[in-house]
This record gives structure tokens, sequence and C-alpha cells, in this order.
């Protein structure tokens, strides 16, 4: 019933790609184009409840191929923070691990169009569904929340890699092709917007049983990640404290569980739609007696405590000439040639108390009831370890971070976000991304690779936006 079930979705994707097909046949590089020719008339593309569907269906399956969802930006962030290495020798990669990035980097390219075909497709969407007349309330309700919220979530990533960003809120190619970027603060206000719009509009229902639609949560999962990026902690405590309270997610389940598609404290996952394109497929090698492409770095390894349940359940290990390698395993399956029981997990509880736990800490709400650390030690006692027992601020924050680092470990580039989003403890006009990788990575670090650079051929194209810094 399960295979049958999953049939049936991926053959209503499957005819949602073909209603994108008019965008993404000509969106290779769409910021820099013309508007396409050829393309299907928008009123008859949104005539109904169904066509509506249909059409945000077609996002989540385009984003279940895009580099945001697949591992390419997690294992690019990785090796640009201090969670992986790699042995592969592709210069492309190289540049990532040395934090030398170069402005015509492919994956660099690669995640700025990944970004701009989803938002493009969003936008799409958002356009045809509020000009309909004859799709139901409940349905327009349901699409345009869930479209704003993949809006502000594909800003977010660009804002954070990219800094200084154009805004696209439309469909319009000649417009589009020579925005300005905006300043920093103005777009992620913006994302804001957009974020609260969707709470507006969905509810804490899903869609589909399977949470690969996202609810009202999902909008409050990542404002609580950017109300503490922005030093907001109240607003951070309250969305995070939303959903911790909503009873959708906790007890949270044991730690060998969960990453499994079922998993009670998924808030949003996606469902790959490609053969063997599975969450674990770029991260696990295909044999055991191989060295790991993508391995642990000793910053990370050496920060797991004896008798974490994290390190037994979510570090692979392959021994090869009688030496270890460590590789990220919170996915076991490689291929999807069997049922597959792993989804892409885009957000979940056991962030949000981390969240929480910090917004907390920042308000001086350290110990007792409704604290940091009650918070705090509630992920540390799911992964069989002692509770901490700091006791002033820098103590708490550090514990956090630290526990961060172990539970959301090359997880949607989450250690990237924090670091370079979080004040310096020794310098606070610094990041703490400055401080960790300088001492991790020396002289490759410089405060510029907080961003990466804005794409060659973008900045050919676009006479109004301005190379980040150190480029």
């Amino acid at each position: 019933m399960q295979n049958m079930k999953n049939l049936k979705i991926k053959r209503a994707i499957f005819f949602t790609c073909l209603l994108s097909l008019f965008i993404i046949s000509s969106c290779k590089k769409f910021i820099q184009v013309g508007e396409p020719k050829g393309t299907l008339d928008r009123k008859a593309a949104f005539l109904d409840d169904k066509s509506a569907v249909s059409a945000i269906s077609g996002v989540y399956s385009l984003m279940s191929n895009a580099s945001v969802i697949n591992s390419v930006i997690d294992i690019r962030t990785g090796l640009a923070a201090d969670e992986l290495i790699t042995t592969n020798t592709n210069d492309e990669l190289l540049q990532f691990s040395n934090n030398s990035l170069l402005n015509d980097n492919a994956s660099v390219l690669r995640i700025w169009s990944d970004l701009y075909k989803l938002i493009y497709n969003i936008n799409s969407v958002i356009e045809g569904v509020s000009g309909s007349k004859t799709i139901s309330l409940a349905t327009k309700s349901q699409v345009l929340g869930e479209a704003y919220f993949l809006r502000g979530f594909c800003y977010y990533y660009l804002v954070n890699l990219y800094n200084k960003i154009p805004y696209v809120t439309s469909t319009d190619f000649e417009v589009n092709s020579l925005l300005a970027p905006k300043d920093r603060v103005e777009t992620i206000n913006l994302i804001i917007e957009d974020l609260i719009k969707s709470k507006n509009l969905l509810t804490n229902n899903y869609i589909t049983g399977e949470k690969a639609r996202p609810n009202k949560m999902a909008a409050s999962a990542l404002l609580a990640r950017i109300y503490l990026n922005k030093k907001d902690w109240v607003k951070s405590e309250a969305e995070a404290t939303e959903i911790i309270t909503s009873g959708l997610y906790t007890d949270l389940p044991p730690i060998g569980d969960v990453f499994l598609k079922q998993s009670k404290e998924t808030i949003w996952q996606i469902i790959p739609v490609t053969a063997n394109l599975t969450p674990a497929s770029l991260l696990i090698n295909a044999t055991t007696n191989t060295i790991p492409l993508y391995g642990l770095a000793d910053n990370l390894l050496n920060s797991f405590e004896i008798g974490d349940r994290r390190f037994t359940n979510w570090v692979g290990k392959n021994t090869v000439g009688n030496i270890p390698y460590y590789y990220p395993a919170k996915y076991k399956q490689r291929t999807s040639s069997t049922s597959l029981n792993e989804y892409f997990v885009v957000f979940r509880a056991g962030e949000q108390f981390l969240i929480r736990a910090e917004a907390r800490a920042r308000q001086n709400k350290l110990t007792g009831p409704n604290s940091a650390l009650e918070d705090l030690n509630l992920i540390r006692a799911r992964a069989g370890l002692s509770s901490a027992n700091a006791n002033n601020l820098i103590g708490v924050i550090s514990a956090i971070e630290k526990e961060r680092q172990v539970e959301l470990f090359v997880e949607v580039s989450l250690r990237w976000f924090y670091i370079t989003n979080t004040d310096g403890f020794i310098n606070s006009e610094n990041t703490r991304a400055d401080e960790i990788l300088r001492a991790v990575k020396g002289n490759n670090w410089n405060l510029t690779d907080r961003y990466f650079p804005i794409p060659l051929s973008q900045l050919n194209a676009n006479p109004y936006l301005v190379q980040n810094p150190g480029y």
C-alpha cells in the first residue's frame, strides 16, 4: 500500500513538472534573459483547485532535485566550515575546503541558479493562484501559504550565502533582469513578511500524511531561526515555543528513528522523486572498504562525548588499511532501489529546543523551570548524556553551541549559518566563524569568507549587482 501511495505521489508530481516546463526550459539563466516564448496560458493553468495543487506540487518536485535539498549545499558549507573533509581532488570542491572560492566556481553558480529558478516557479504560482477567480478559498489559502513559505525559505539561503541579492517577486523577465540588490536587513525583513503571510494562511494540519507539504509550524520553525540570527530573542523563543507546545512533535523519538520518514520529530520533509537520489546518496560510498569521499573533520569528531548515542547512530565508519575513516550517516539508504524509508528532513523539533535554549539564555533565563538548561538537557538526555551544569551566560551559550555541533551536523547547512550569524565570544565585531575557523584553518580563513562570491555570469549580466568584498 505504501508503494502504491508513493507511486501516486510521483505520478502527480510528473504532471506538475509538465505544468512547469514552460518556466524551466527558459530558466537556465532566468535572471538575465528575456521573456520565454511559447509559454502556457497562465489563466488556463490555474482554472481550478486541481491545477493549483498540481502547480505547487511541481515546485516540490523541482526542489527535491535542487542543490538546496539534495546535499550539494550541505556538502559545500560543511567543507567551508569545520564539519567535512574530502578526498576529492576536484578544484571546485577544494575551493570550499580551503575557503578560496572564485567567482566562476560551478557550484556557486549552480546554487544561485537553482534557488532563483525555484523562486521564479513560486512567483508564478503566487501570481496564478492570486489572480484566479475559480479556485476555492480553502485551496487558495493553502497553496498561497505554502508558496509564501517556500519563497521565504529560498531567500533565507540566498541572503545567508550571498549577502546582498535581488529580491524577485514577479515573473516579469525584463524587470527581474535588472533588479538592484537589496540590503541584507531589508531582505531579511521581506522574508519575515512572507513567513508571517504563510502562518496566517496555513493551519497546523498536514495536507499529506508524510509532512511533505509544510504546515503553519514550518513557517514558525524558519522564523525561530531568523529571529535568533536577528537577536530578537523574545520572538525567537515564542516561535520555538509555539512548535514545542503544539503537541505535534513531542515526545522526541529515539536517536535511531529521527531521520525515518515517519519520525514524529519532523516538521517538514521532502520526498525524493528521482531514482537513486536519497538524502545519503552523495555522502555514503558504494562500498564499505573504501575511504569515504566526504569524511567528518577532526573538529567535529572530537566534539562527541564518550557514550553519545549520536556518534553510535549517526556516524559511519569505513576501515581501510586498519585506519578508521568516519563519515556522516544520519541517513542510511544510499539508493532507492528498495522502498525508501528516509526523506530529506528540513526542519525538526530537536533544532527548535536548541533555538529556544539560546533565546532563553540570551534573556538570562539560564537555569530552573522554563530555562535554557532545561531545553538543552532534554536534547542531551536523548543522546544518553548527563545534564550540563553551566551557570553563567558564556558557559550556557558555549554548551548550546557545542550541542548544536553534534546534534545538527551536516543538516541543511545549519552549522555554517549558525557560526556566520552568531557574534564572536572574544570580539563581538566578528562572528563565531571568524574565531572557530581561524583556529581550524589558519590563514585559509578570512573575514570576508563569510559569504560566497556573486557568480561571475550574474555580475556580467546585471550591472546593478555588486561583488562581495574579498572576491
